[in-house]
């Protein structure tokens, strides 16, 4: 069963991966901004609500192998955002600011909080 915070931090993360559709949503600026960020937002679903709910759940041993399949994800898709946006051109990167700049930040905070609790879960607990 999941507790309150559990649920509290999959919601958050429902609530951020909402935010980050639709700050791509601004940077597409009608077609002539930079399209790339929504198409791999759509992921942000799924992993916004996992990430927030790493951070809050128990550190686990076992947890590290999901906290790895997530941090590949993280990986593929900057790789693709980066294939995406090298084949639109980096020009609208710069056209969309200053939400392509704040769409990144808000992009990357599944990747830090997922990173976080990957390192957590080698910490050694003393109780």
């Amino acid at each position: 069963m999941m507790n309150n915070k559990g649920l509290h931090a999959l919601l958050i993360g429902f609530v951020a991966a909402v935010i980050c559709l639709i700050q791509a949503f601004f940077a597409m600026g009608a077609g002539h901004g930079w399209n790339a960020p929504f198409r791999i937002s759509l992921i942000g679903f799924f992993v916004f609500p996992f990430a927030f709910w790493a951070v809050r759940s128990p550190r686990k041993r076992q947890s590290r192998l999901l906290y790895g399949v997530l941090l590949a994800l993280a990986l593929a898709s900057d790789f693709q955002l980066y294939r995406m946006t090298d084949a639109e051109g980096w020009q609208y990167v710069h056209r969309a600011a200053p939400f392509s700049f704040l769409w990144l930040v808000i992009w990357s905070l599944w990747q830090l909080a997922v990173l976080f609790a990957f390192m957590a879960s080698f910490r050694k607990r003393t109780s």
